[in-house]
């Protein structure tokens, strides 16, 4: 049951999102959203029949002062690196994540539903990919630093349809995630951690960018 829930965690949303794609769906629409929601209820539910402490094993528990500044320290180090990542994807020729298609059409929704998204992916991309994936994936892989390896190198190719360009600051936000993840086993700093990366990306970047270029071209 557990190596079924694993494969689910791992491959339950690239594919429904491979799905959408064939049958020309918008893989932002609300329907597409909330079935990644189902995805992550499901392993969750899988996780629960497996261990009666299945709640620890996800890294589930109240959040104390400690979740509070483990996700601080996670989001300043994503974002630290952050300038030096595009200067890496320049160099490489690749454009700018705030240039790709995928970030133009997700920029151009009302802010309720680009919130809907990032709490969709904050909640669901880490209960699967290090609640489940290395919080009971240890236990098929025997190791938590062979579960999180395995983990993050899925979690970065899922983010594909993104383009090569976007896959670096992936990767690096992935890697600070899954450190959070195995030092403290605390899930619910992942999430805050990851939803206040994309606000941060999503939200007040552009809005800090465009305002940039109304004031220039006024």
């Amino acid at each position: 049951m557990r190596g079924f829930g694993l494969l689910l965690a791992f491959f339950g949303c690239p594919l429904l999102l491979l799905i959408a794609r064939r049958l020309r769906l918008d893989s932002l629409s609300p329907a597409v959203r909330l079935g990644l929601w189902l995805i992550c209820f499901g392993v969750v539910g899988i996780a629960a029949q497996t261990s009666d402490s299945w709640m620890r094993q996800l890294g589930i528990s109240a959040p104390t002062p400690k979740t509070v500044l483990a996700a601080v320290a996670g989001v300043a180090i994503t974002l630290a690196a952050w300038p030096l990542i595009k200067l890496v994807q320049l160099f490489a020729g690749g454009l700018p994540v705030e240039q790709t298609t995928q970030f133009q059409r997700l920029v151009q929704l009302s802010i309720a539903r680009r919130l809907f998204i990032i709490a969709t992916a904050g909640v669901v991309e880490e209960t699967l990919y290090r609640g489940y994936g290395i919080g009971l994936g240890k236990y098929i892989f025997g190791s938590a630093w062979t579960a999180a390896l395995v983990s993050l190198v899925i979690f970065t190719c899922a983010h594909f349809r993104w383009g090569l360009s976007h896959l670096l600051s992936v990767f690096w936000a992935g890697f600070v995630l899954t450190l959070l993840f195995v030092f403290n086993q605390d899930l619910i700093a992942c999430i805050l951690a990851h939803i206040a990366i994309d606000v941060i990306g999503i939200l007040i970047a552009p809005a800090i960018i465009a305002r940039r270029n109304a004031m220039k071209a006024g």
